[in-house]
This record gives C-alpha cells, structure tokens and sequence, in this order.
C-alpha cells in the first residue's frame, strides 16, 4: 500500500530447497539437483529464475533509488490526510468556542444589567 505497487509472490518451500542442496552434495551439478522431486517441489528453481532474470545491475540501484522515494510519498499522501481531518477538527473546535465566547460575553452583559439594577434597587432602599 505504501509503495503503490502490486508485490510478485512466488511460493516456495525453503526447507525443501534446502533438503535438496544438501542432498544433492556439494559439488553436483544443477542437472542433478533440478532433476530432484524434493527439489521441484520446492518451487526453489522459479525464484532463483526471477531474481536472476530481474535483479540487474541496473534494476538493483533504481529499486535502491526508488524504493525510499516511494515510502516517503505514501508516508506524505498518509501524513497529509491525517492533517487533513485534524484541521478539520481544528475548525470545529474554534466554532464552538467563538459561540462558548460570545454566550460567556452575552451572560457577562446580562449580570452586569443584572448588579446595576440591584445597586440601583439598593440605592433606593438605603435612600428610604
């Protein structure tokens, strides 16, 4: 997901591939080795035949190049979406609170009426 690209999978049976090998001996030769059940059981033979076939020189430092590229863009395009819907909440969050602040103004203004006319009703008490 986070390099964009869809993985090759080749099953094999490393155990079997090693089972063949050393079966085989050291110093036999591939025809006896692939001629093995074991061997070709292992599916060992299709692995080795992609990595030779694909891993050149070249391919080996572009995939190098690439591959840290590939990881910091979905690291970004992830990191950007998160951002993203937190700054949507950001937003949410400052709404409400310029309504919590203005009701908080609104009640300030009220109790303030509210004292000035209890002063004024006290005033005229003290004054009687």
């Amino acid at each position: 997901e986070l390099l964009s690209a869809r993985p090759i999978v080749i099953p094999i049976s490393a155990r079997d591939a090693l089972s063949a090998k050393q079966l085989s001996g050291d110093g036999s030769t591939s025809d006896k080795l692939s001629s093995s059940r074991i061997w070709t059981r292992s599916n060992f033979a299709s692995l080795e035949s992609f990595l030779k076939d694909t891993l050149t020189t070249e391919t080996k430092i572009k995939s190098k190049l690439a591959n840290p590229v590939g990881v910091v863009q979905g690291i970004i395009t992830k990191s950007l979406d998160v951002l993203s819907s937190q700054r949507k909440e950001l937003e949410t969050d400052v709404a409400t609170l310029n309504l919590l602040q203005g009701q908080l103004e609104s009640w300030k203004k009220d109790m303030n009426q509210d004292m000035n006319t209890f002063r004024s009703d006290m005033k005229d008490v003290a004054q009687k």
